[in-house]
């Protein structure tokens, strides 16, 4: 069964430790065998839930149901009030939770041989990607059980952002890590709603709701690192991808701008050698290539070795009968070879 190590605090701006069931069922094992009859078993993988070297789950709920609220504030025109109440059904209940309601912030699979792998995940510790409030509210800030509609970053949770695998003997082998969109992208990418109630409750009137924000899923890699290491634990090889934006301008079906997201390079080290190659594309000669088939293949790619130009590659097209087609490629070797 599922558990928890942590859940979201009613006005979910904090996490509250606390150790519980959060119902429904997870996975124990998975195990391979040859086949239907099960004569030969092929391989085992046994999942951990909780933080390494720990027996503290790193599940975390997204919200805990509440039947009883005791003591709140509700704010008039003339003043304040303290109310409570009581429900049959929860006041805050999962439905009210955008996203899975327990996501983990880290699994550990162990395979037959000892060997593992860690994995990482985002997760609502991280402040910045909970879900908001009402940026202006009737309440006047106040927390309420009327408090429904909130600003859901839920999209941005459940990332995986490292993977780290070890050997039986517990020495690392490999570690890929990822980096998305930071929450500040966002910061232009949303929409306003707004809704609004009257509430009457023991002789006193009072408002709730107020203006929130629904964001965009905005959400993809901006790089992927990916280390290698030797038997003994230091460093062997290190690949890091990198991805850019680019905003183009279209003109079908109509006049509009779109973002698209290419890669921008690709850095391999080993050795005490650094190669790195970048890649540019149509869009940033203004040329009409995307324009005319979206196309996003590099049009020049420069190769560097200890950040000394080694080649450096571009490729011409040309139409042909309303097509575009490559047409020759001009490469230069070195920094001054031709």
């Amino acid at each position: 069964m599922n558990d928890y190590g942590s859940y979201l605090s009613d006005d979910k701006q904090s996490m509250v430790s606390s150790n519980g069931k959060g119902g429904g069922l997870r996975i124990k094992t998975i195990t391979n065998w040859d086949s239907p009859s099960h004569a030969k078993m092929l391989g085992r993988k046994t999942y951990s839930y909780d933080y390494p070297g720990t027996s503290r789950s790193s599940g975390e709920l997204s919200v805990l149901p509440k039947y009883i609220w005791e003591n709140w504030t509700a704010a008039t025109g003339q003043g304040s009030y303290q109310l409570s109440t009581f429900r049959a059904n929860p006041i805050i209940p999962l439905s009210n939770a955008f996203g899975p309601s327990l996501g983990y912030s880290c699994v550990t699979e162990t395979n037959m041989d000892g060997s593992y792998t860690v994995y990482r995940f985002s997760n609502i510790s991280d402040s910045s990607i909970r879900d908001e409030r009402y940026f202006y509210d009737y309440q006047y800030g106040l927390v309420t059980p009327y408090e429904t509609n909130i600003s859901s970053k839920s999209f941005m949770r459940g990332k995986l952002l490292l993977c780290t695998s070890y050997g039986a003997d517990g020495c690392k082998k490999r570690s890929v890590g990822y980096i998305y969109r930071t929450p500040a992208d966002l910061d232009d990418k949303y929409a306003i709603l707004s809704d609004m109630d009257c509430i009457y409750s023991d002789h006193v009137g009072f408002y709730t709701g107020g203006f929130y924000k629904v964001y965009y899923s905005r959400l993809d890699l901006l790089e992927e690192n990916d280390t290698i290491f030797e038997s003994n634990g230091f460093l062997a090889t290190k690949t890091r991808h990198a991805k850019k934006d680019h905003a183009l301008e279209l003109d079908s079906p109509y006049a509009h701008t779109t973002d698209i997201r290419v890669d921008s390079s690709l850095i391999v080290s080993r050795a005490g050698q650094t190669s790195r190659t970048d890649y540019v594309y149509p869009s940033e000669f203004q040329g009409q290539l995307y324009k005319i088939k979206f196309c996003l293949v590099p049009e020049s790619e420069d190769t560097y070795l200890n950040n000394v130009l080694t080649k450096s590659t571009r490729t011409i097209y040309k139409t042909e009968h309303g097509l575009l087609l490559p047409d020759k490629e001009q490469e230069r070797v070195g920094a001054t070879g031709p």
